[in-house]
């Protein structure tokens, strides 16, 4: 058969692919259904990543272990072929629509929204990580938003399956640029982040994975702080009107659809203040809401940020050092702009 994307490529495995893909890391991905009619999302691997001979070997204990696991922000895994002349992934089929498109129709999301979608997703990350897994492709495109909040898969093709293997504290930097990019529209400064979140995203892009918090301690931080109930919709009128619109689309099974186009680079990241992994036991011990810390700069490394947005620039090398703020200086963080 043709690979999927190629003119003509229709079916890949029992599923019937709909629409065009979009892309997340170096793998397309369809919306597609059985011929009894069952909606599902097919993860097709790259031609780089399956012509990888330790890929498939890789992809298929990834899938079993997969399967295992469950969580109210984890998408399921349904099916697989590694051994497939090209290998897929197929998981449940959830209306909703990725943060990328998003935040780029609608702007950056309100913080109730954010906290929403830093609490989501570190749940899901912790129940990978508890056991003993990693996804490795948290971004604004592998994240989907749903009415009951956001979304990521049990397992990335890609990330998940790649040599050598991301870690947990590689997903928790891809958490906080996430979010970061959920705030900011896309903008690197960490000023643009809630106060509320300053501190634990901050934490999350600590150049130094050690001080990076867990997926736990961000949730049990987020919990701590008692903030009021958000009550009604997390996503504004416009944004679930976009999601139905689209996901009655995709349950006509039309053949058109609206696939994405190259993605644009990702920003540099500059850390701002943030709460390292000690600072955060510390904190939840106290039961402090929170806690303040100075501002450190980084780039992030060129594999993580590769995982993060699939083209990323350069290295641009080790970070410079700069003053820390004082204590009340109102000013933000400013990203380091390359010369």
């Amino acid at each position: 058969m043709d690979h999927p994307g190629a003119e003509g490529a229709h079916r890949i495995g029992p599923y019937a692919l709909l629409g065009r893909p979009s892309r997340v890391g170096g793998s397309e991905v369809f919306a597609a259904r059985t011929d009894e009619g069952l909606l599902v999302t097919v993860t097709v691997a790259g031609p780089v990543l399956a012509a990888d001979p330790g890929f498939r070997d890789r992809f298929r204990a990834a899938v079993e272990a997969a399967r295992t696991l469950s969580g109210a922000f984890l998408t399921p895994v349904v099916d697989a072929d590694a051994d497939a002349p090209v290998p897929w992934l197929a998981t449940r089929f959830t209306a909703g629509l990725p943060l990328r498109q998003v935040v780029d129709r609608h702007g950056p999301l309100s913080e109730p929204a954010l906290r929403v979608l830093a609490d989501g997703l570190g749940r899901a990350l912790a129940v990978l990580h508890a056991a003993g897994t990693v996804h490795g492709e948290v971004s604004p495109d592998s994240v989907l938003l749903t009415m009951d909040g956001p979304r990521i898969t049990v397992l990335a093709m890609a990330a998940a399956t790649g040599s050598p293997a991301p870690s947990p504290t590689d997903d928790m930097f891809d958490l906080g640029s996430t979010v970061l990019f959920a705030a900011s529209g896309g903008e690197p400064d960490t000023g643009a982040l809630p106060v509320s979140l300053r501190d634990v995203i901050g934490g999350c892009l600590y150049p130094q994975p050690p001080d990076r918090p867990t997926a736990d301690q961000l949730v049990a931080y987020l919990k701590h702080q008692n903030m009021p109930s958000l009550e009604g919709s997390w996503l504004p009128p416009t944004v679930t009107a976009d999601m139905a619109a689209a996901t009655a689309a995709v349950g006509s099974a039309s053949a058109g659809g609206g696939g994405r186009g190259p993605l644009p680079p990702p920003p540099e990241i500059a850390a701002g203040p943030g709460v390292s992994r000690r600072k955060l036991i510390i904190a939840l011990a106290g039961g402090a809401a929170v806690v303040g810390g100075h501002c450190r700069r980084h780039s992030p490394s060129p594999a993580t940020r590769h995982r993060h947005m699939t083209a990323g620039p350069a290295d641009p090398g080790p970070p410079r050092r700069r003053p820390l703020r004082q204590a009340g200086d109102p000013r933000p963080p400013t990203p380091r702009r390359r010369p």
